[in-house]
This record gives C-alpha cells, sequence and structure tokens, in this order.
C-alpha cells in the first residue's frame, strides 16, 4: 500500500463524517499508524510520539486506539509476545506472523477477501469484516534456527 497525505485526510474525513472531533492527539495517533506500518502496541506508539506532543499520556493513547478500533479504522492484532498490536486497516489486507521473534508483515492480496462473500452466501450473515492471521517462521528465524541445529 502507497501512503499519501490523501491516505491520511481520508481517514481524518472518514471520522469527521461519523461525527468524531478531530483532536491533535488523534490526528498524530492516526498518523503514525498510517505512516509507520510497523503494527506497534500502545506502549511503542506513546514512546514514539511522545518526542512530538509531551503533553499526551498513555491513556489517551489507550482510548484514542480504542476509539479507533471501535469505528473500524484500527484493528488489534494478538501477536505471540501476549501485547495487543495495532495495524490502521482501512486496505483490508491478512497478516503473517512469525511464531519465534513475533515479527508482523502485511499481504496485499485482496483475494482473500472471496472469503467473505462465501461466507454470506452460506450463513446469509451482512458480512461487516473479517481479519486473517497465518502463523509460520519468518525468514530470519529459519536462518537463526538452522544456525541453531548444526
Amino acid at each position: 500500500m502507497t501512503v499519501t497525505n490523501s491516505t491520511i485526510e481520508d481517514a481524518l474525513d472518514y471520522l469527521r463524517t461519523i461525527g468524531l472531533r478531530i483532536t491533535p492527539q488523534r490526528k498524530l495517533i492516526l498518523q503514525y499508524l498510517i505512516l509507520k506500518r510497523n503494527h506497534p502496541t500502545a506502549e511503542i506508539i506513546f514512546n514514539d510520539i511522545k518526542q512530538q506532543d509531551s503533553t499526551i499520556s498513555l491513556a489517551t493513547v489507550y482510548n484514542t486506539l480504542e476509539l479507533l478500533v471501535k469505528n473500524n479504522l484500527v484493528i488489534e492484532i494478538a501477536a505471540p509476545d501476549e501485547k495487543q498490536h495495532f495495524d490502521y486497516f482501512a486496505h483490508p489486507h491478512y497478516h503473517v506472523i512469525c511464531t519465534n521473534c513475533g515479527k508482523i508483515e502485511d499481504v496485499f492480496d485482496y483475494s482473500f477477501t472471496t472469503v467473505e462473500d462465501d461466507a454470506h452466501q452460506k450463513t446469509g450473515y451482512k458480512i461487516s469484516h473479517s481479519l486473517m492471521e497465518i502463523y509460520g517462521l519468518c525468514p530470519d528465524c529459519q536462518i537463526l534456527l538452522n544456525i541453531k541445529k548444526n
């Protein structure tokens, strides 16, 4: 996914459309998630953006993330490190997660959304969204584990 200023403006416009105020903190957190794409925890976001806004609190980060998740702009990812990670999700994609180091990669392949259509056809549900996670060993951990075996 290519990130542009219009991506950020589209996300902010969406929040305005659903009646949410665009506070400086909300904008900063949303921009961080859109630009970084690093699947951070709330603590990582807080530590990274407090340099830009020394008045922001960890509680504000948590509350903003909760609001963004509730309004379907951000998703939570349960990673092997047992912490909640967050991801901007306006463009559907799935995740591949390393079971050894916890690294999370985005895969932008929209063919997986056909599963939603199939679920609708088989159940009659009106599908709002879906999340898909695939687990395995990343290339770095594969190399590391092969070195340990020798």
